[in-house]
């Protein structure tokens, strides 16, 4: 379960599809709006946009941070 806390304008990647939403997998979304509960928010991809889960998105910044720390690594 993903506990990161979301807010409006965060970005995430999509990890997989649970509720529908029509984003590929992969794809770069931007929280536009919260849910009146946590667990889900609408996120576009600047074409469409759709209601996700958390459980559906991992947090952009952290995939971008430890990419970007590897590769000063040399791994």
């Amino acid at each position: 379960m993903n506990n990161y806390e979301y807010k409006v304008g965060d970005k995430a990647v999509v990890i997989r599809e649970i509720c529908g939403h029509q984003f590929e997998l992969g794809d770069i979304v931007t929280i536009i709006k919260l849910a009146s509960h946590q667990d889900h928010f609408e996120a576009s991809d600047g074409k469409d946009s759709w209601y996700v889960s958390k459980d559906e998105v991992f947090p952009y910044n952290i995939i971008k941070t430890k990419l970007l720390e590897d590769l000063r690594n040399g791994r």
